[in-house]
C-alpha cells in the first residue's frame, strides 16, 4: 500500500495534483482492486448458478424409453459399487458402449437414490455445472493468450470468459446430454477432458520448468485416460492439442516446415501417450459397436453416403448452434439416403466455402481456422464415416465439438467491451450491444427450459419428435412402447403398424408388435410378426427368444426348443435364452438337459435369480430336497424380495417337517406380495400342522377378505 501511495504522490508532484486528487486516485485504485478480486469469484459462481437454474426442469423428469429402461430399470449389473458391480462395469459392452467410469457414477447414484430418477438427473446436472465452471477457466486462459488487446483488462477478460461459458452451458443443444439419464457419459467424459486440457495448458505455460511441466503433463494424460473410460468420444484430443499448440499457444510458429525442427521435437513427443490412448479407445469403441451389432456395413450404406452425411453433420451442428430450434431426440437416417439430395449438396458447399474462407483469412484471423479445425476433429468419430444406430446426427454429439464456437462468441464480447472502453462507439450503441448480449443468453435459457421439459416422460418426448419429423418410424415405435406400458394396447398396435408402414423393413417394430399381440393372447399373430422380424434380421437373439416363448404358450415345445437353439447359435452367451431353453426342456421331460441349461445361465449371469429358482423347482420335482433348498436360498441371496422363491422354499421345508422355518418363508412371501393366494394357503396349512389353529383362522379370514376385495362376488 505504501508503494502505491508513493507512486501516486510522485505523479501528483509532476502533474501538480492536489492532496485531494491524490486521495481520490488512491481510493480509485483500491476500488478497482476490490472489484477485480470480487470478479474472480462472482463470475464463475454466476456461471454455475445460472446454468443450474436454466436446467431445473430436468429434476422433474423421469426415465424415458430411449435406452433408460435397458440401462436402469431392467439392468441390475450397475446397482452398487461392490466388487461384483465393478467387475461388470469394467467388462461389459452394455448397449454397445464401453464406459466403466460412467457406470461408476451411476452405481453411486443407485447407492444414494435407489431408482429415484430425480437423483440421477441431479447428478447429471451437477456434472454439467462443473463442466461450465471448468470451461470458464479454459476460456479465461485461451482468451488471455489469443486476445492480447484485452489481456491487460482483467475485468473484460473475465466477463468475456463468463459469457463464453454461459453460451456453452445454456445452449439448448446441451439439453440432451443433461436431461437424458442415459447420456450421462457425455457430461462425465467432458469433465475429465476439460481437466486434461487445463492441465495441458498449465504444462505448456511451465515448459521451461521441467519438473512442473512433467507433473502437469502427466496429470493431463491421466485425466484423458479417465475421460476415455467414461466415453471414447474424446479420442481425437491429441489433434486438438496440436491445433492449440499452433494457436493460441504459438508453440509451433512460422510455416509448417518449421514445426518439425529439433526445438519442437518435445512438442510432438508429448502427444504420443495421448495418441496411444486415443487409438486404444477407438479400437474398443468399434469393438463395442460390433458386439452390439449396430455397425452398418458398406453394402447397406456406401462410401458416398458416408461422405455426404459427414458434410451434413458439420453443417448441421453449426446451423443448430446459430438457430437452435426444432431440436429432437432423434434425427432419423432414411433407409436409403440419397447422396444427391439438395440438403447434402448444400451442406457440402457450405462446409467447403467456410473451410476455404477461413484458410484464406488464417493470418488475419487465426482463431477462426483453429476453431473450425477443432470442431471438425472433435466431431470426426460421430460424423458417419463409421456408421451405427438409426441417427444421422444427435444433439449430444455437439457437447464437446461446439466449445470452440462458445469461445469465439466470448472473444467477440471481449473485443466489443474493449472497443467501448476506447470509445469506438457511443453510449447508445453500447447499451444496444449489452441488451443484445443479455437477451441472447435469456433466449437460450428459455429455449433450454422448454427443451428440458420435453424429456419429462416418454409420451411427451416422442410426440414432440413426431412434430419435428412426422415420418420417424422410431418415434412411432417408441410412442407405441409407451402406450403399451400405459396399458393402452389398441393405440400401441396402431402406432407399431404406423412404424412398419413408414419403414417396411423395420424388424424392431415387428418384434414389438408381436409382443403386444402376445400380451393380448393373439399368439398366432404374434408368431407371424416375430417371423417377419426374423426374415429381415435373422440374427436377432431376442426375437428368436420371444418366438420360442410364443410357441411354448401354444404348446409347441419342440418348435420352441428349436427357436431357442437358433438364438444360442447367434449368441451362445445369452443367459436369458439358456434359462428359457431350460424351461422348455423341463416341460418335455428332458430334465438333465434342462439342468445343464439352468446352470449355464447361472454361470453366465451370476446376478440372475431365475436360473437358481428354476433349478430349485426341478430338484424339488425330483425329490432332491437338499439341493432344492440350496438353489432357492441362492435365489433369495440375489433378491431377498423374491416372493415365489420364499413360497417354494417354504414348501420344501414344510415337506421336511421344518415347519417353523417354512412359516417364516410363507410370511415373507405374503408380506412382499399380499395378494399371493397360494402362499397364504400354504401358510394356513402350515399353521394348522403346528396346531396353531387360531392363527390359521386369522390368516384364512384375511385371505377371504382380500379375495372379496378383489372380487366382491366371490365367497358369497
Amino acid at each position: 500500500m505504501s508503494q502505491a501511495f508513493n507512486r501516486v504522490m510522485k505523479a501528483a508532484v509532476k502533474k501538480n495534483y492536489s492532496v485531494k486528487d491524490t486521495k481520490k486516485d488512491l481510493s480509485s485504485q483500491k476500488a478497482t482492486k476490490e472489484r477485480r478480486s470480487s470478479l474472480r469469484y462472482l463470475v464463475p459462481l454466476s456461471v454455475v448458478m445460472v446454468t443450474f437454474l436454466a436446467f431445473l426442469p430436468t429434476l422433474q423428469n423421469g426415465f424415458v424409453n430411449w435406452d433408460d429402461l435397458t440401462n436402469f430399470i431392467d439392468n441390475t449389473g450397475y446397482r452398487g459399487l461392490g466388487w461384483t458391480q465393478l467387475r461388470w462395469m469394467f467388462t461389459t459392452f452394455h448397449l454397445s458402449l464401453y464406459r466403466p467410469v460412467t457406470w461408476m457414477t451411476l452405481g453411486f447414484d443407485h447407492v444414494l437414490w435407489g431408482m429415484n430418477p430425480l437423483g440421477y438427473h441431479l447428478t447429471s446436472l451437477l456434472f454439467h455445472c462443473a463442466n461450465a465452471l471448468l470451461f470458464y477457466f479454459v476460456a479465461l486462459r485461451l482468451l488471455r493468450l489469443g486476445l492480447p488487446a484485452i489481456a491487460g483488462s482483467e475485468v473484460t477478460l473475465r466477463f468475456a470468459a463468463g459469457f463464453a461459458a454461459l453460451f456453452f452451458s445454456l445452449h439448448p443443444l446441451r439439453v440432451e446430454a443433461v436431461a437424458w439419464a442415459s447420456a450421462r457419459n457425455d457430461v462425465v467424459s467432458a469433465l475429465f477432458l476439460l481437466l486434461s486440457v487445463l492441465c495441458y495448458l498449465e504444462a505448456a505455460a511451465n515448459a521451461e520448468a521441467l519438473s512442473r511441466y512433467a507433473r502437469w503433463l502427466t496429470a493431463a494424460v491421466l485425466f484423458f485416460a479417465v475421460s476415455l473410460l467414461a466415453k471414447g468420444i474424446g479420442m481425437t484430443l491429441p489433434f486438438v492439442l496440436l491445433v492449440l499448440d499452433i494457436y493460441p499457444l504459438r508453440r509451433l510458429k512460422g510455416r509448417p516446415r518449421n514445426w518439425f525442427s529439433l526445438k519442437t521435437r518435445r512438442i510432438w513427443w508429448e502427444k504420443v501417450p495421448f495418441l496411444v490412448l486415443g487409438i486404444i479407445a477407438g479400437i474398443i469403441a468399434v469393438r463395442a459397436k460390433q458386439e452390439g451389432q449396430v455397425v452398418h456395413n458398406l453394402e447397406q450404406y456406401g462410401l458416398t453416403v458416408r461422405i455426404t452425411e459427414s458434410f451434413y453433420g458439420l453443417a448441421f451442428y453449426l446451423w443448430k448452434t446459430v438457430l437452435p430450434i426444432a431440436l429432437s431426440p432423434l434425427y432419423e437416417r432414411p433407409d436409403q439416403p440419397d447422396p444427391l439430395h439438395w440438403i447434402f449438396w448444400l451442406s457440402a458447399v457450405a462446409v467447403v466455402a467456410i473451410t476455404v474462407s477461413l484458410f484464406v483469412l488464417r493470418l488475419r484471423w487465426p482463431a477462426g481456422l483453429a476453431t473450425w479445425v477443432c470442431y471438425g476433429v472433435a466431431l470426426a468419430p460421430v460424423l458417419g464415416i463409421v456408421q451405427f444406430g438409426p441417427q444421422v446426427a444427435a444433439d449430444r454429439y455437439s457437447y464437446l465439438a461446439c466449445l470452440g464456437w462458445a469461445l469465439l462468441v466470448g472473444a467477440a464480447i471481449g473485443r466489443l467491451c474493449e472497443s467501448w472502453k476506447r470509445q469506438s462507439f457511443n453510449a447508445v450503441r453500447w447499451k444496444l450491444i449489452q441488451a443484445s448480449a443479455a437477451t441472447s443468453l435469456f433466449a437460450l435459457s428459455c429455449l433450454t427450459w422448454q427443451q428440458a421439459r420435453l424429456w419429462h416422460d416418454s409420451e411427451r418426448l416422442w410426440r414432440h419428435a413426431l412434430t419435428v419429423d412426422p415420418n420417424s418410424s422410431y418415434a412411432y415405435n417408441n410412442l407405441a412402447a409407451e402406450m403399451k406400458d400405459q396399458g393402452n394396447l389398441d393405440d400401441a398396435i396402431h402406432y407399431y403398424r404406423k412404424a412398419v408402414l413408414i419403414k417396411p423393413n423395420f424388424p424392431l417394430a415387428y418384434h414389438n408388435l408381436g409382443g403386444v399381440l402376445f400380451d393380448r393372447g393373439e399368439f398366432d399373430d404374434a408368431a407371424r410378426n416375430y417371423r417377419m422380424a426374423l426374415a429381415i434380421d435373422p440374427k436377432s437373439v431376442k426375437t428368436y427368444q420371444k418366438l420360442g416363448a410364443t410357441l411354448a404358450r401354444q404348446g409347441q415345445f419342440d418348435e420352441a426348443v428349436t427357436q431357442y437353439s437358433k438364438a444360442l447359435q447367434v449368441n451362445p452367451n445369452d443367459a436369458g435364452v439358456h434359462n428359457d431353453l431350460g424351461n422348455a426342456l423341463a416341460v418335455t421331460g428332458a430334465w438333465k438337459r434342462a439342468i445343464d441349461q439352468y446352470r449355464k445361465a447361472a454361470e453366465l449371469d451370476p446376478m440372475a435369480r431365475e436360473p437358481y429358482f428354476n433349478l430349485g423347482n426341478l430338484m424339488a420335482r425330483q425329490g432332491r430336497l437338499e439341493e432344492a433348498t440350496v438353489y432357492f436360498e441362492r435365489a433369495l441371496t440375489i433378491d431377498p424380495n423374491y416372493s415365489q422363491a420364499h413360497h417354494n422354499l417354504g414348501r420344501v421345508l414344510a415337506s421336511e417337517e421344518k415347519l417353523d422355518q417354512a412359516v417364516d418363508h410363507f410370511r415373507q412371501a405374503v408380506r412382499i406380495q399380499p395378494n399371493f393366494m397360494a402362499a397364504r394357503e400354504s401358510l394356513v396349512l402350515a399353521l394348522e400342522q403346528q396346531g396353531r389353529k387360531e392363527e390359521a383362522r386369522r390368516e384364512y379370514a384375511e385371505a377371504i377378505q382380500m379375495l372379496r376385495a378383489r372380487d366382491p362376488r366371490s365367497h358369497q
